[in-house]
């Protein structure tokens, strides 16, 4: 990148060909000249200066395939052009410009000020933008963050607005179907309920069991822009983050003493309403694990239909069937003591309980191959990390021996080998790192691939993620190694995800990688590197305004913390070092589902 200031200079790179030209466009912005494309020679950008012909400004780069970077390889800095300063249109001026430029410097919303859009843009890059261009540019953002805003709205807005006296909430609505939702899943390309289905049925209304699923979307809403805003604008999100969790709490109590029964609403209902706590942090009901207790009744309801199995009349039934029992999955894995002694239905607490779990999740995961995409996995990786539990469940009650019990998790841990499918489009699945070392990057793939084969590669990576955290898992639970022997598996998925996150999104914002497999290799580090990349990662992840990661990034800190110590107090090395992480969280009163 450049090395003072914004000007560009002979021998700078940048990561792709469409940094480069952004950097260039700030430069022009800041230097009151409009750069021009002229025709690429060879594989070298090539640009000059738009005032004039006869300008000698030029500036060339290209992609160099041994350090895979742009580099800049000519300037003339000079220009000979006359009124270069006052050309009709500053390119800082330009939609196009602004759109590229300002999510690079904040996180835009339907809700963000204008005014303090101007203000960013002026503190970053020292000029004032017509309040009209940024408008246009602020709505050409939200729009083309999400194409399919169109499909995800209701069908008659209106009904919202009219139903409902406070100005805030179409604006908490169309924030969660906007930014929220999207979030709420690692690939773009997945066919989202979030965003879809779900607001639909909150929009109507029509039923209590609904009203509470519209209020638990204002909530989780509300809670996300509560950590995405400052000042007085967090407080007032803060506020209407509870308020409307109060509310929704309060319409799904009344549903209940209603007697309605309506399947999708209900559940969608419980899981948004866990989808808000886990948003907030804990603030809107005071403590870390009330998302445990909503996800116990939500499963409860659920086993009442696993005769009649609803999830086999339609795909939204069977979706939100799906969603329950990913979110299931994933809290049996997080499942300490403290949990156990505070729900006494807990995963581990009875053994019907148990069975039946593993019963109705492998029906319903069964259904479609489909099962776990919606946090970029696979279904047989998802049952992989249900049979690890069940395995630990039965060796901790006594009902398994070791050496049966050893045997069965080499059969696991064959399984996993073998979890990635063949192909998608005719690709490998399992990349390896030196593959992955040498793929270009993204303006280069956008140049050679199609969007269908970015996306496909997107989900590669993401399911080898998956595939390597539930590895760590395995071999955690039952081999106990040290964490240097975990160092390939831990290096090889932080390799991964930044590979991922380069790969950016088709929304422009962060992209959003499930935390789960992460955080597995997360606890596991203690070399230096790797520590900052793990920091890294979370300070990515705090730019999506989900509250729990504060309480993620507090376990593993403290995690490394105690291995530190241990370390020093028994002059050993950190690697040698293991510590129970689920004893630190129970340790920190926390109780976390990572999504």
């Amino acid at each position: 990148m450049p090395t003072h200031g914004h000007e560009i200079h002979v021998g700078d790179t940048f990561p792709s060909i469409s940094s480069f030209v952004q950097a260039l466009h700030t430069w022009a912005a800041e230097a009151h000249f409009t750069p021009r494309k002229k025709e690429n020679h060879r594989g070298i950008v090539r640009y000059g200066c738009r005032s004039s012909d006869s300008c000698t400004f030029a500036i060339n780069a290209h992609w160099n395939e041994d350090v895979q970077k742009v580099i800049v390889t000519m300037l003339v800095p000079s220009h000979t052009c006359s009124g270069a300063e006052h050309v009709a249109r500053r390119p800082a001026s330009s939609v196009d410009w602004l759109t590229e430029k300002i999510p690079s410097l904040m996180t835009v919303t339907m809700d963000t000020p204008t005014r303090q859009i101007q203000q960013t843009l002026r503190r970053h890059i020292g000029l004032d933008i017509n309040i009209r261009q940024i408008q246009r540019a602020k709505k050409t953002i939200v729009q083309s963050a999400n194409p399919s805003i169109s499909r995800a709205l209701p069908s008659n807005p209106a009904l919202i607005i009219s139903s409902h006296s406070s100005d805030k909430k179409p604006y908490l609505f169309h924030h969660y179907v906007t930014y929220v939702a999207p979030i709420m899943v690692p690939l773009s390309s997945l066919h989202n309920p979030w965003q879809t289905y779900y607001p639909q049925l909150a929009s109507s209304g029509s039923s209590k069991g609904e009203t509470s699923l519209y209020h638990s979307m204002l909530s989780q809403a509300a809670a996300n822009l509560s950590h995405l805003y400052r000042g007085e604008q967090k407080e007032n999100m803060k506020t209407l983050s509870m308020r409307y969790y109060g509310e929704a709490v309060k319409d799904l109590r009344e549903s209940i003493i209603d007697g309605e029964r309506d399947f999708n609403v209900f559940v969608a209902g419980v899981l948004t309403l866990i989808m808000a706590e886990i948003y907030s942090g804990g603030a809107t009901c005071g403590r870390s694990n009330a998302w445990r207790l909503h996800l116990e009744g939500a499963w409860s309801f659920l086993l009442t239909y696993k005769d009649d199995k609803p999830w086999l009349s339609d795909d939204l039934t069977l979706m939100t069937a799906q969603s329950l029992c990913l979110l299931k999955i994933r809290s049996h894995c997080f499942a300490s003591a403290y949990c156990r002694s505070f729900i006494s239905c807990c995963p581990y607490a009875k053994d019907d309980d148990m069975s039946a779990y593993l019963d109705l999740t492998a029906m319903i995961a069964s259904t479609r191959l489909s099962f776990g995409s919606t946090v970029g996995a696979t279904p047989d990786l998802m049952s992989c990390i249900a049979d690890i539990d069940y395995v630990v469940y039965q060796i901790r009650e006594g009902k398994r021996g070791f050496k049966e019990a050893k045997e069965y998790f080499i059969g696991i841990s064959e399984r996993l080998e073998n979890c990635l499918p063949v192909n998608v489009n005719g690709e490998d699945l399992a990349p390896s790192v030196a593959t992955l070392e040498n793929s270009p990057s993204i303006s280069h793939i956008d140049s050679k691939l199609s969007i269908k084969r970015l996306e496909s590669r997107r989900a590669r990576i993401h399911i080898r993620i998956f595939q390597i955290g539930v590895q760590i898992y395995l071999y955690r639970n039952t081999r106990s190694p040290p964490p240097f022997d975990l160092v390939p598996y831990v290096s090889m998925l932080f390799h991964l995800v930044q590979t991922f996150s380069n790969l950016g999104s088709d929304s422009g914002r962060v992209p959003s990688i499930t935390l789960w497999p992460v955080f597995m290799a997360a606890i596991e580090v203690f070399r230096e590197a790797d520590k900052r990349l793990t920091r890294e990662w979370l300070n990515t992840a705090d730019q999506l305004g989900i509250g729990n990661r504060k309480e993620v990034r507090l376990i593993i800190e403290e995690v490394w913390r105690i291995r530190t110590e241990v370390a020093r107090s028994t002059k050993r090395e950190e690697g040698e070092i293991v510590v129970d992480w689920r004893q630190v969280m129970e340790d920190l009163n926390l109780d976390i589902l990572l999504v």
